[in-house]
């Protein structure tokens, strides 16, 4: 049920759960405000990967342009 609620907090509690089974009792013994609170700080957490994870896509796909342009460049 609180995997429901909270979808980030449990899949992180699943994957800590792997190499400490106790995880999953203090899980389900959490208060509402403090798995709200995990769940935010999760959100923000992964918000944040995916900003960064774009930043790199577009230093990796910058030079490539930069490249094209200049064979523009020279072709026409």
């Amino acid at each position: 049920e609180m995997c429901e609620v909270y979808p980030l907090l449990g899949l992180e509690v699943k994957m800590l759960a792997e190499v400490q089974p106790a995880v999953k009792s203090l899980f389900t013994r959490l208060d509402a405000k403090r798995a709200l609170y995990m769940q935010k700080k999760l959100e923000r957490i992964r918000s944040t990967e995916v900003k960064i994870q774009a930043r790199m896509a577009a230093k990796v796909h910058a030079p490539k342009a930069k490249i094209s342009e200049k064979l523009v460049r020279l072709l026409t």
